[in-house]
């Protein structure tokens, strides 16, 4: 669905424009998880190893780098690992 634009300045047109969707402008973002709280990982990730830690692995965040920039998150399952990953390829899971 196109967003209509009218009346709004050059930036609120450059960002109406890389909307597709207008119920976008409106969505919260994803809450970021904070430390020691388990989260799932979105897609495969590879250790320092070479070893991967397959999608839909749980572990918990045991570090917040920067400001979410990225968590330090350690895995039991399928083996032990610390991995360092981007906030996109993470979610929060409760169990």
């Amino acid at each position: 669905m196109p967003v209509r634009v009218v009346g709004m300045n050059a930036n609120a047109r450059y960002l109406s424009a890389m909307v597709s969707d207008p119920r976008m402008l409106t969505t919260a973002p994803p809450r970021l998880p904070e430390q020691y709280e388990r989260v799932e990982l979105l897609r495969p990730e590879r250790t320092r190893q070479g070893r991967s830690v397959p999608a839909g692995s749980r572990g918990t965040v045991v570090e917040i780098l920067g400001d979410h920039e990225a968590f330090m998150v350690e895995f039991q399952q399928p083996f032990a690992a610390l991995l360092t990953v981007r906030p996109a390829t993470i979610r929060s899971v409760s169990e």
